[in-house]
């Protein structure tokens, strides 16, 4: 009686760690093909590159990551991913604005430094103004 109960949880043993790799196969047969897919729209984005709007990469990570089994901490969320890019195009603006100023500045300042009494297109400009 005594082997009979071995030989139950022995097989059980093997149906579990059977389960187990299948699992773990599932999981690399996942990641896989979302390497694939990511290495196959790379690529054809140098032909097309409107192929890209068609990959959510945001969506990926969190998948790949899930069957990798990164811890979720280490993963940014949708939320503060969406704000951290928004401060981001933000900067990017301001910084954009900055360089337009500088060049109005700068070509106010040359305007202002034109001699009007040589002959050029702003003295000719300004005489036919007055």
């Amino acid at each position: 009686m005594k082997t009979g109960k071995y030989a139950v949880l022995f097989i059980c043993s093997l149906a579990v760690f059977a389960w187990i790799g299948l699992a773990q196969a599932q999981k690399a047969t996942g990641t896989a093909a979302i390497e694939q897919t990511v290495q196959f729209v790379g690529n054809l984005s140098a032909i097309f590159p409107d192929v890209v709007d068609k990959f959510d990469a945001d969506e990926a990570v969190d998948q790949f990551s899930a069957l990798v089994g990164v811890p979720p901490k280490l993963v940014v969320p949708d939320d503060r991913v969406e704000l951290i890019r928004r401060q981001r195009a933000q900067q990017a603006q301001q910084a954009q604005a900055q360089e337009q100023l500088s060049q109005m500045v700068d070509g106010a300042k040359t305007m202002s430094e034109t001699k009007l009494d040589d002959d050029n297109l702003l003295a000719a400009t300004t005489e036919e103004g007055l």
